[in-house]
């Protein structure tokens, strides 16, 4: 006895919204601060760590859209052996059912 393979693709498309949706709220979000008058000697520090924090969240991003390609791409890969497999059954039972060649 065979096991299904079953795959939510409606959860991997609401997962694959929700990067999307996170991706274009980073692009909108600008990580800067307005250049002014200060005295602070921390301020370029201050704007160092805010890039650095901001080129993590686009790595962050970039490998979570990268994933949920992927796992579309393997979902419809799999579907679509499945399908192929199924012809292939369904091919060969009719040539022994009905001797057709």
């Amino acid at each position: 006895m065979s096991e299904e393979i079953r795959i939510d693709f409606g959860g991997l498309k609401r997962v694959h919204a929700s990067i999307e949706t996170a991706r274009s709220a980073l692009t909108e979000l600008s990580l800067t601060l307005p250049e002014g008058e200060t005295r602070s000697e921390a301020l370029s520090e201050f704007r160092s760590r805010v890039e650095d924090l901001r080129n993590i969240v686009v790595k962050y991003e970039n490998l979570l859209w990268k994933d949920s390609v992927k796992l579309l791409e393997a979902g419809q890969s799999l579907v679509e052996e499945d399908s192929a497999m199924a012809r292939m059954y369904s091919e060969e039972l009719s040539k022994s059912l009905y001797g057709h060649k």
